[in-house]
């Protein structure tokens, strides 16, 4: 599990519809509480599957874990654990497995960077990073995304797309909307809090998956 307390950038849009970044106060705007987002995955229209986002603080520390399942011709299954400390990450941990292929990453922070093993083999991250798990409102705003799969950093540009009225839990929520493009691309939706409401998944081969926001369960003190 994974979690974020603070944010050291803010979302900006440039006259043409760009993001910027720009240094920021120290909170971001959206906590997620303690609980789960649960995701519809569909393909064409058709359901393959979920994507869970589950969220827990412990200390100054939050805890995020992401899992996707989803029944593709190629089937698609990734697990992601994120640590993050001060609204810095400071731990990841992936497994993916796409068809036939598998990759696993490791990584803590050490010595100024992340640093740890994809595959075995030694890889370090310098700076701050936003891994490509989705939930992150701050994704549409930087220049590069952890990619968890094989832990290697990825260009993207973000432009915005404009509001949309997205049905959750059976209630109308307004999301402003962004489109990823790059060595990674798709899109997102977020709330006027920050909370992802859907996403657009683009996998290696270019398949294509949309999650939907179907349940929000939070977790009850005691």
């Amino acid at each position: 599990m994974v979690f974020v307390l603070t944010r050291r950038q803010s979302l900006t849009l440039a006259a043409a519809a760009c993001l910027a970044i720009r240094p920021v106060r120290a909170a971001f705007r959206h906590f997620p509480k303690d609980g789960e987002w649960v995701f519809s995955a569909l393909s064409e229209d058709v359901p393959v599957g979920q994507h869970r986002i589950g969220f827990r603080r412990s200390g100054t520390e939050l805890l995020v874990r992401s899992d996707s399942v989803w029944q593709l011709p190629r089937p698609y299954e990734q697990h992601v654990e994120e640590r993050w400390v001060d609204g810095w990450l400071r731990g990841l941990i992936s497994d993916t497995r796409y068809g036939a292929e598998t990759w696993q990453v490791r990584a803590e922070w050490h010595d100024d960077a992340l640093r740890g093993h994809r595959n075995g083999n030694q890889f370090s991250v310098s700076g701050y990073s936003i891994p490509h798990t989705l939930w992150h409102p701050d994704s549409p705003a930087v220049r590069e995304l952890l990619d968890p799969r094989d832990g290697r950093l990825k260009l993207i540009r973000s432009f915005s797309i404009g509001p949309r009225e997205l049905m959750v839990d059976g209630t109308p929520r307004r999301a402003a909307g962004y489109r990823i493009r790059g060595a990674i691309d798709g899109g997102v939706w977020y709330d006027e809090d920050g909370a992802l409401l859907a996403a657009t998944a683009v996998l290696p081969d270019g398949a294509e998956v949309e999650l939907r926001l179907s349940q929000v369960i939070e977790e009850r003190a005691g």
